[in-house]
């Protein structure tokens, strides 16, 4: 039969080994808890943000002629990027070695990885370098009602699909509408621009329309030829403009709203458990105080039992 504790070339049997590897586990695990309090603690993650602010700042500034018409201040420049960078991978890094392959559950996490690993990839691409500007972005995983807002934005997309299927109908439906209303215009002089020669023309129009851009010009220029032309491009106006932004407007808010409600459950419930869990301690220290109590007055009838009756003996002197 095998001896389990035959010393091995290195000097340890089995036993040792497998002591020597939970220590080694419960000081990592113990260096990862450290880390993550690092990483995590608030004034940490408020100068996080400061350097996302200043790292975003700077590249704005990056952009003027006093920058890059001056090699010096270019060099400068490009040194405080790549400094604010590699502070970035430094937490994530951090985070890396707390959550371990666990960071992927994370969105705000994950995007930080995608965002922080894309900095790196176009660090040597000249033409897509403007993109590293994505890096203000991580101020929503770091800013609570920026977070509450995207949150808010993913829970009303069914909403918002169905709003935006009513909007691309009613331009489909005037689209086909002014075109075969106002197609000879142009050709006829009327027009400075084409605007409705052609359905995917006229579309674009009505989007322009649709944002006030030049939409009484248009519709002005149209009523030189058709004097009632005002009727369909205010009707447009009022449904694809005001209903349509209205309906926008609606869904995000109640969006907020069940964000604020889920997240003030989500608080009571934390609370409740906390008090549950104090209210468990404090019944336990309880029980554990009667128990000793019990035992102690056992104790005393016992050494107050002479006769050993049962009941204390009384005495008289």
């Amino acid at each position: 039969m095998e001896n389990p504790y035959v010393l091995d070339k290195d000097g340890f049997d089995d036993h040792q080994k497998v002591q020597v590897s939970r220590n080694a586990s419960s000081y990592f695990n113990h260096f990862r808890e450290i880390i993550g309090l690092l990483v995590n603690n608030v004034m940490v993650q408020k100068i996080i943000i400061l350097i996302i602010i200043f790292n975003s700042i700077m590249m704005g500034i990056g952009t003027f002629d006093f920058v890059t018409g001056s090699e010096p201040l270019s060099e400068i420049f490009g040194a405080l990027d790549k400094i604010c960078l590699i502070l970035f991978t430094l937490e994530l890094c951090m985070q890396f070695t707390y959550h371990g392959f666990g960071i992927f559950d994370d969105a705000w996490l994950t995007f930080d990885f995608f965002v922080i690993a894309s900095s790196w990839a176009m660090d040597e691409l000249r033409v897509i370098r403007a993109f590293r500007v994505i890096r203000a972005f991580r101020l929503i995983a770091r800013v609570e009602s920026l977070r509450d807002l995207i949150d808010a934005l993913v829970l009303c997309i069914p909403a918002i699909s169905g709003v935006a299927f009513l909007l691309m109908l009613i331009m489909y439906v005037f689209a086909v509408m002014f075109t075969i209303l106002f197609r000879d215009v142009y050709a006829d002089g009327y027009l400075d621009e084409d605007y409705f020669s052609r359905i995917d023309k006229t579309f674009f129009t009505l989007f322009q329309m649709m944002t006030f851009d030049g939409w009484s010009s248009i519709t002005k220029q149209i009523m030189v030829v058709y004097q009632w032309a005002w009727f369909p491009c205010i009707l447009y106006m009022l449904m694809a403009s005001f209903l349509v932004l209205n309906l926008v407007i609606a869904v995000m808010c109640g969006a907020v709203s069940d964000v604020q409600e889920n997240k003030l459950e989500d608080q009571i419930k934390n609370a409740n458990s906390e008090l549950s869990q104090k209210n468990e301690a404090t019944i336990r220290n309880l029980e554990n105080k009667v128990d000793e109590l019990t035992y102690a007055i056992e104790k005393l009838t016992k050494a107050l039992d002479i006769n050993e009756s049962g009941k204390i003996t009384e005495t008289h002197n």
